[in-house]
């Protein structure tokens, strides 16, 4: 009887940590899989500022993000982030209307509590100061006392004696120290036009000493610097075989293969518009121009590009949208971190800075 039920509360808490391993590899598959979008488009005219407004959604736009830009309005940026189409803005205007309410609901029922209790009238009644001068005139009166006279300190002849004779003992004791410092630095002067001498005649042999122990170290830092260049040069080359080897050739390739996928599924699918542009020499607006012919065949779209050569202007009237699927990012970039040679790379990169390290050391000792 026990064991089965001892049995069946496992089996109950098996199928509850499977159903909560179920949901977090749902969770990570559509996080996976479903695609990130975005969206934006840019407008500048030639006497207007520019107007860009762009946004990301996230989960078949359950979450989305919008970014704004406007020059001509004065809070120049503006975003908002909706979940499930609400946006967030609302609702924390909402709280704040409600948090409002409900102080001055909570004040209100105070001010009411305060006018009905007599215990609050006779606390929030301020009190007279007329009142409270006769309530000290007549405790003055009574007492006998004359507001207005400050009363002298009675101090004992014996507290007087006593305070003179410790300033008395206090100046004795100074004069003495300075005495005393006067006397020292009369033997220290002494002292040290006594041993003077001695130490100048110490010094004369030390001097060739000096200088024999000054080459010693300059040849010594020289050869250990010839000797730190003898291995950077020996390293440069050793490296530069290995850039050499067939192997890093094909996992540069592969990177820059990857690479290159990475960057045109994140590029947008779609591009339309007009970019209207010239600029003061005609020369630089030439070389814009070839470099976006060169990168003209790779965007999609129906983009229009018309240079100026004659003065001076930037139009432009853009619109794109694209998606990325954070899988395909995944897949791409486990191709790099699983090649073989990555690993071989970073541990030659280890042994470098080991290398240094003892010889660092070697060169201490």
């Amino acid at each position: 009887m026990v064991l089965s039920i001892v049995l069946r509360i496992l089996a109950g808490l098996g199928i509850a940590v499977l159903c909560v391993l179920a949901f977090l590899l749902a969770v990570i598959l559509l996080v996976l899989i479903l695609p990130i979008c975005y969206r934006g488009a840019v407008e500048k005219k030639k006497d207007t500022e520019l107007v860009a407004n762009g946004s990301v959604s996230l989960f078949l736009r359950t979450i989305r993000l919008t970014i704004g830009y406007d020059g001509v309005s004065e809070e120049k940026m503006a975003s908002e982030l909706y979940i499930f189409g609400i946006p967030m803005s609302a609702l924390q205007k909402r709280r704040k209307k409600r948090q409002e309410s409900k102080e001055k609901k909570s004040t209100e029922a105070r001010k009411k509590k305060a006018r009905r209790s007599p215990a609050g009238q006779t606390a929030d009644r301020p009190t007279d100061p007329g009142d409270v001068k006769t309530v000290d005139g007549g405790a003055d009166q009574q007492t006998g006392r004359v507001t207005g006279q400050r009363k002298r300190p009675t101090v004992e002849p014996g507290q007087r004696k006593g305070t003179e004779t410790q300033e008395s003992e206090t100046r004795t004791a100074v004069s003495i120290t300075k005495e005393n410092a006067v006397q020292g630095g009369d033997h220290t002067e002494q002292t040290k036009d006594s041993v003077a001498p001695e130490i100048v005649k110490a010094k004369r042999p030390n001097f060739i000493i000096r200088i024999s122990a000054k080459i010693v170290s300059f040849v010594n830092g020289l050869r250990a610097k010839i000797r730190k260049l003898m291995d950077l040069l020996e390293t440069l080359g050793d490296w530069m075989d290995y850039f050499a080897t067939e192997k890093f050739n094909r996992f540069k390739r592969l990177v820059i293969r990857q690479l290159i996928a990475i960057l045109r599924h994140c590029l947008p699918r779609k591009i339309r518009g007009t970019v209207h542009y010239g600029l003061e020499d005609p020369a630089m607006t030439g070389k814009i121009l070839a470099v976006i012919c060169a990168v003209y065949p790779v965007l999609p779209g129906k983009l229009k590009i018309d240079p100026d050569f004659e003065e001076q202007v930037i139009e432009a009237d853009v619109s794109f949208r694209g998606h990325i699927v954070p899988a395909v990012i995944l897949y791409r970039g486990l191709r790099i971190v699983l090649c073989r040679e990555l690993w071989v790379l970073l541990r030659r990169v280890r042994n470098i800075n080991k290398g240094n390290v003892r010889a660092a050391e070697s060169a201490v000792s």
